[in-house]
């Protein structure tokens, strides 16, 4: 372990006001890693849990999932989703519900929130056209990317906003401003804080090296490899928010994955797609009302 992921791990032991997944979320997280766990299992852990089961319905209606406004049911809502697409719901139930009070100065954390979406869904977009990276992996990998930032804000919300009235300025590398005022980057304080959780190692991984995918373990590379690309591939194609990365993709971790430019610009495509799909369901909803 580095001193700087060391440095990390040590602020998340000691930030009283640490972000945490709820009981119910951690629960389901188990039951989803255990060998035996059913659907039936799963919606019935659900069920009982509004703020799961309203992020599950979400999910399975979103653009992504072809199914917009037709799924009512928390049955019917886990069997499209999959046993790890409920691990999923289990931690965007949380994740919203943190940035709902992260906003501070300039900071715009519904702006992260709709960035780590829009990553999220194109990780899976990228991981489709691949054959061993795990779709619902990079899904979940992609929305995590930046939790560091949460962290960052939990430890001392003065130097957080330092950090980002700094990196609005342009006034030096951030990764750089985020080692002297943290002791680390976001990147390992968003790994600590998967690894806190009790999150599997290859997400922890993807987290902890999202701009740097050819450092993470080898048996955890392609899948870091994804999100760095899909975090590149979300900022060109949304507006970005004010920490985020504005840079193409190496052409070595390209390379790394086997992705032509071909593949990279039909991914683009989809992404494109599927944002004015989500847009008009926004649009059709509010007409509704």
């Amino acid at each position: 372990m580095s001193d700087r992921a060391a440095a990390a791990l040590l602020a998340i032991r000691r930030t009283s006001n640490l972000p945490g997944l709820s009981a119910a979320a951690q629960r389901i997280i188990e039951r989803v890693n255990a060998p035996d766990v059913s659907l039936a299992e799963l919606t019935a852990l659900i069920e009982p849990e509004p703020e799961i089961a309203m992020s599950a319905l979400r999910m399975v209606n979103s653009a992504f999932y072809g199914q917009p406004g037709r799924v009512s049911s928390i049955q019917r809502a886990v069997t499209l989703l999959g046993v790890r697409g409920v691990r999923t719901v289990a931690i965007v139930s949380r994740l919203s519900k943190m940035l709902d009070v992260m906003a501070t100065g300039s900071f715009s954390a519904s702006l992260l929130w709709t960035h780590s979406e829009n990553v999220a869904m194109t990780a899976r977009a990228l991981a489709s056209r691949l054959r061993d990276v795990d779709g619902d992996d990079a899904f979940v990998a992609g929305l995590l990317h930046d939790i560091g930032y949460i962290l960052e804000l939990s430890v001392d919300r003065r130097r957080f906003v330092t950090l980002v009235t700094r990196t609005q300025r342009g006034e030096q590398d951030q990764a750089r401003q985020e080692v002297e005022l943290f002791g680390a980057s976001h990147e390992e304080f968003g790994g600590g804080l998967c690894q806190h959780w009790g999150l599997p190692e290859q997400l922890t991984a993807a987290v902890a090296n999202h701009h740097a995918p050819l450092q993470a373990p080898l048996i955890h590379r392609r899948l870091a490899a994804v999100v760095y690309v899909a975090d590149r591939v979300a900022h060109a194609e949304t507006p970005a928010f004010s920490l985020d990365v504005a840079a193409a993709p190496d052409p070595d971790v390209l390379q790394f994955l086997g992705v032509s430019p071909e593949t990279l610009a039909d991914v683009g495509a989809q992404v494109r797609a599927t944002l004015k799909a989500r847009e008009g369901s926004r649009q059709t909803g509010q007409t509704a009302r």
